[in-house]
């Protein structure tokens, strides 16, 4: 903000602003496009306002699973929701980074950690949205999903 300071912000219904700062509480505010007016006067008494525009984009989101194998071969993720992120994991875990796929021949007995970050055509990331914790076991391998909350940056 530059100019008059000592003003009001204010927004309509939906949107989450520190009405002194202007701050948006983005994670408690909804989806959607909001008109904020900022009112202000100077030491004469003299009043006015002027305002700006905010839209806010809703998080991607995506869920990862995979079945139980055998440990040869390969094991191919289920992914629902946002595609074209990058799968990651610990080190022993050989995945690729595009597709998920594990290769559980190549992998190391273990447990590990399995990351899916992407983002959405607004350009909202989460960093990591999914975590799968893997257990790789002779002659079987179980991955389980847990989901977390991450980390939104823009």
């Amino acid at each position: 903000m530059t100019g008059a300071t000592g003003g009001q912000y204010t927004s309509t219904s939906g949107l989450v602003i520190n009405k002194t700062s202007g701050t948006v509480d983005l994670a408690k505010s909804g989806v959607g496009s909001y008109w904020i007016t900022y009112s202000f006067s100077n030491s004469d008494g003299c009043t006015d306002t002027t305002g700006a525009a905010i839209t806010i984009h809703a998080l991607p989101t995506a869920t990862i699973a995979y079945g139980t194998y055998c440990a040869r071969d390969s094991a191919e993720v289920t992914l629902t929701g946002a595609t074209g992120g990058s799968f990651t994991s610990t080190s022993g875990l050989v995945i690729n980074k595009t597709s998920g796929t594990v290769d559980l021949a190549k992998s190391t007995v273990g447990a590990y950690w399995i990351t899916y970050s992407f983002s959405n055509s607004d350009g909202c990331t989460i960093l990591p949205v999914l975590l799968s914790r893997s257990m790789l076991y002779q002659p079987r391998l179980s991955l389980m999903v847990l989901i977390v909350q991450g980390i939104v940056q823009k």
